[in-house]
């Protein structure tokens, strides 16, 4: 079971880390083109990637839900 938890935790920490980083990258893409319409690669990005962490770290929690519990 601690085995789950740093695999929660190290989830965690790389979407943390993603955030971080192309958050910066989208700020600047909008500073040099504000009026750009199409969201830019760093933007699809930043929400693929969340998605796909959050539902990860969801999964890896009924994970551990069902081990406690079963």
């Amino acid at each position: 079971m601690a085995s789950r938890f740093s695999l929660v935790a190290a989830d965690l920490l790389v979407l943390c880390i993603t955030w971080y980083r192309t958050h910066e990258t989208v700020k600047m893409s909008r500073h040099i083109a504000p009026d750009r319409t199409r969201p830019s690669f760093a933007s699809t990005l930043l929400r693929d990637g969340t998605t796909y962490f959050l539902r990860v770290t969801r999964n890896e929690f009924l994970t551990l839900a069902h081990l406690a519990y079963s």
